[in-house]
């Protein structure tokens, strides 16, 4: 084992710390930030989550992006993952999501006491 190796992974998907932020993801949607779970470590399926509360977004171009067409196949929509980025880089606060997700909580905590 190497010292400066850590593996972590997010306890069921990584939409589960992107939820975690519940205030600047409902900002983000246009949403009550009470419709987010606040315990996101225990969604089953935190990415049909998103796609859920997506769809109730007052954004159109929101829905039309993160939600599947119910006509087609996909199962996400067409600009998913542009959306989960754009998300991620310019309104989620890692700090804030930690306070909602051990699982977050601890990867930060185990990057930051890698010694270099």
């Amino acid at each position: 084992m190497n010292p400066n190796l850590i593996f972590r992974i997010a306890v069921r998907e990584i939409e589960s710390w992107v939820l975690a932020d519940r205030k600047a993801f409902a900002l983000f949607l246009g949403i009550q930030h009470r419709l987010i779970p606040s315990r996101p470590d225990e969604i089953d399926n935190p990415k049909m989550k998103v796609i859920e509360l997506a769809n109730c977004s007052r954004k159109r171009y929101l829905r039309e992006a993160i939600v599947p067409n119910e006509k087609g196949t996909a199962r996400l929509g067409p600009d998913y993952n542009g959306q989960m980025t754009y998300f991620v880089k310019n309104f989620w606060n890692i700090h804030e999501a930690m306070k909602n997700s051990n699982s977050l909580k601890r990867t930060y905590d185990a990057i930051n006491h890698i010694k270099f």
